[in-house]
């Protein structure tokens, strides 16, 4: 497979397991709820009708809001510093992504593909 692109980008090397990042948050010690890291997540964790804050919007929340949704919570409020957009698309199953790519070619048609 090959991959044409004007910009590559690598967002990584932050990352770690066993201690991840987080940040210092004012007044955490007051905080009298459960305050957690979804990487440290306990297995018997109840948040049913429990009302529940996710700090982030990168894919971590994107999978764990529509699960806790799911999972029974009464609400769930969503913080984050600057928004981010990502889409899960696949553009190779795509009816018109498909009718313009042999006419037009890959990057075209996943130009149009997007403007639509």
């Amino acid at each position: 497979t090959t991959y044409e692109c004007q910009y590559l980008m690598f967002n990584t090397g932050y990352y770690q397991y066993e201690n991840p990042y987080i940040p210092d948050f004012p007044g955490q010690g007051n905080y009298k709820g459960v305050f957690l890291h979804p990487q440290h997540w306990p297995e018997d964790l109840d948040y049913k009708n429990k009302k529940i804050v996710v700090i982030g919007s990168g894919a971590t929340a994107a999978t764990l809001i529509p699960a806790l949704v799911d999972g029974g919570c009464a609400k769930v409020t969503q913080l984050q510093r600057s928004p981010s957009y990502f889409v899960s698309r696949d553009n190779q199953g795509d009816w018109f992504y498909g009718f313009l790519r042999p006419i037009l070619g890959d990057s075209i048609a996943y130009f149009l593909n997007r403007c639509r």
